[in-house]
């Protein structure tokens, strides 16, 4: 063959080979493109979902951040009128009270005794045996809810938040505090997305305490009751009010009217209420084809820039999202410790000894410590030196006892330590050593070195009491022994006969 029969034969194969190739890439982009189109729609779909997670926590957070706070210092000082002792409502709280109302920012704080006689923290009176919550919170629950309120001037829907105080065994009365229900609307406004139709906050029975953005529904009233809310696909009351009950979060879609939505839930801190955030079905659908229809009109090399793009944006919300879960993890330990000592607060301490108990731990000791005459320290030395001296103790707590071990305050000036996985009696006896020797050397002010001692009662779990209650009477009949005797003492509980 010559050679220029032999170019225009390799030219034919050439083109006929490039022919080939273009025709198996145009149906390999063909078929890629469907399958990527989908694949687009899905991942869409999953970041517009991510989008409403985000700015429905976002939300939960700031509400979050302003509620419970004030429940956790009501939770201390409950504990705190509790252990003075004092009749409640005292007058002589009016001062505490009023700072407590200044430095949380709420409408009012206040005290009722179980006859129903309030102190406001501005020093008045009034009666409480009308309040919504007035019986619940004296049966010793506590509670947290949104009422109307018609009260000493404050009138209006209103966040409640009402602890019980109890003295020897018994409700005494209750530490309340009254919050506008203004912050939802005001924290909402800094969350909400352009899609966003609206916020609803509503508790474990679907009661709407506030709402914003969206008029259907009135405050006051069960969400789920009314004749304009449906529930699509596979979500009933029953299965949504299981999945409140649990604490869960996750979305589901309904009608509310003649408009459909996707339906975001988060529980809001303390696990009480629940925070909605709602978006139109066709916001949505807007949302998802727009970016579907990007990618179909500019063909494959968009989707390669698209996916570069989604790269980015999932990788600088997985950031934004481990922060989130960095603030979160700081804030549910700052709300597990007691503000003042740093060790845990009551309600933690109960909750991780309890779980210890369930789960099968091997054996502790267990004691409560109670501060001698600690009374006689704030009215010597005043009160700013008598948190000066529980800070004290509590640092010494958590310096002297290993980091596994529960270190916790149960109120005023009764703190407790749950040594855990003690290995035998040598260990044993050691740990009782240590304890004795605690209050030896502990000096408490800078100007004035005070020495405080303490009354110590002690029990083994599990010989003397396989749960929290049953290991604090041991431990408690020990502490009374000690301050029986004189007090400056440690003994552990040993059971007679």
């Amino acid at each position: 063959m010559n050679p220029g029969k032999r170019e225009i034969s390799n030219y034919k194969r050439l083109t006929i080979q490039i022919v080939l190739f273009t025709i198996a890439l145009l149906v390999y982009c063909a078929v890629s493109t469907s399958l990527f189109g989908k694949q687009v729609r899905a991942k869409a779909e999953k970041s517009f979902l991510q989008s409403v997670k985000a700015s429905s926590s976002g939300l939960e957070n700031e509400i979050g951040g302003k509620l419970y706070p004030v429940r956790a210092s009501l939770h201390t000082a409950a504990g705190f009128i509790s252990s003075d002792g004092a009749n409640v409502p005292p007058e002589h709280y009016v001062d505490f009270l009023s700072k407590m109302n200044r430095n949380m920012a709420t409408d009012c704080i206040f005290v009722f005794d179980t006859e129903g006689n309030i102190t406001f923290h501005d020093g008045t009176a009034g009666k409480a045996n009308d309040l919504p919550w007035f019986d619940e919170v004296l049966q010793g629950r506590e509670v947290v809810d949104a009422y109307y309120v018609s009260l000493n001037n404050i009138a209006g829907e209103k966040f409640v938040i009402s602890c019980p105080i109890w003295g020897k065994g018994k409700v005494t009365g209750a530490i309340t505090a009254i919050m506008p229900v203004s912050l939802f609307a005001e924290a909402a406004s800094h969350n909400r997305m352009e899609w966003n139709a609206g916020y609803i906050l509503i508790n474990r029975v679907g009661k709407v305490l506030a709402i914003t953005g969206i008029s259907v529904f009135s405050q006051d009233k069960v969400m789920f009751d009314n004749d304009t809310f449906k529930f699509k696909g596979n979500t009933t009351v029953e299965s949504f009010t299981n999945e409140m009950e649990g604490g869960k979060s996750g979305g589901f879609y309904c009608t509310i009217g003649s408009k459909d939505y996707y339906v975001r839930y988060e529980p809001l801190k303390g696990d009480r209420w629940y925070l909605l955030s709602l978006v139109a079905e066709e916001h949505r659908n807007t949302q998802i084809n727009s970016l579907v229809n990007i990618v179909e009109e500019q063909g494959m090399g968009f989707v390669i820039a698209f996916l570069i793009f989604v790269f980015l944006v999932v990788r600088a919300f997985l950031t934004e999202l481990k922060s989130d879960s960095r603030s979160m993890s700081k804030l549910q330990n700052d709300a597990e410790k007691d503000l003042l000592t740093g060790v845990y607060n009551k309600l933690s301490t109960e909750k991780y000894i309890r779980e210890y108990m369930e789960k099968g731990g091997s054996s502790g000791l267990f004691y409560i410590i109670d501060l001698d005459d600690f009374k006689k320290i704030n009215d010597n030395y005043g009160h700013a030196f008598g948190d000066e001296v529980l800070k004290t103790v509590g640092k010494r707590l958590i310096t002297e006892f290993r980091a596994t071990d529960i270190i916790g305050r149960l109120g005023g000036d009764e703190f407790c330590v749950f040594l855990k996985d003690l290995a035998n009696e040598e260990e044993k006896n050691v740990q009782i050593e240590r304890m004795a020797k605690v209050f030896k050397d502990i000096y408490a002010g800078e100007h004035v070195k005070y020495n405080p001692t303490a009354s110590i009662g002690g029990a083994e779990f599990p010989k003397y009491g396989k749960t929290f209650e049953e290991i604090y009477r041991a431990a408690d009949s020990a502490l009374y022994d000690v301050k029986r005797n004189g007090k400056n003492g440690i003994k552990i509980y040993e059971r007679n006969g």
